[in-house]
């Protein structure tokens, strides 16, 4: 490594080195290729997120607007406050995700970790959202079935 320059140990840092010993270019298109997918999957689910909060925020004001009497009120409300609550922790962590550098072996123990947490908060929004559609009542509609 003495005498190396900064480029040269850079241009070393993008071969892969073969079965035979031989070096040459891929490891690092390998590499790009897995961060490109990892950064789609992590807009990918932003916007699922993004999507969980309006959900959320429109049943609220539903909630608030039409069913402040119901027996379920507040049942609803706080389930419907909780799951706000974890999409928001679940979008922040999401930009923490994204800003972890998957070429270094530094981060992977910390994104793996968050990465986790975000499976684990998602599917409790999940069942939470189940639960908030299952207890909501709907008022009954003024027209009449013959």
């Amino acid at each position: 490594m003495a005498g190396r320059s900064c480029f040269q140990m850079e241009a070393d840092a993008g071969t892969e080195r073969r079965s035979d010993g031989s070096t040459g270019p891929g490891l690092r298109r390998g590499l790009s290729f897995s961060n490109t997918y990892a950064a789609k999957k992590t807009v990918a689910q932003g916007m699922m997120d993004i999507a969980l909060i309006t959900a959320n925020a429109n049943q609220l004001r539903y909630l608030l607007r039409f069913n402040h009497s119901s027996s379920t009120f507040t049942v609803i409300l706080s389930l419907i406050i909780f799951s706000l609550f974890l999409q928001v922790l679940v979008g922040v962590c999401l930009i923490f995700k994204g800003r972890c550098d998957l070429n270094g072996d530094s981060k992977y123990l910390q994104a793996n970790q968050l990465n986790n947490f975000i499976v684990l908060a998602v599917f409790l929004v999940t069942v939470i959202n189940v639960f908030i559609a299952a207890f909501t009542e709907t008022p009954p509609t003024s027209s009449h079935i013959l």
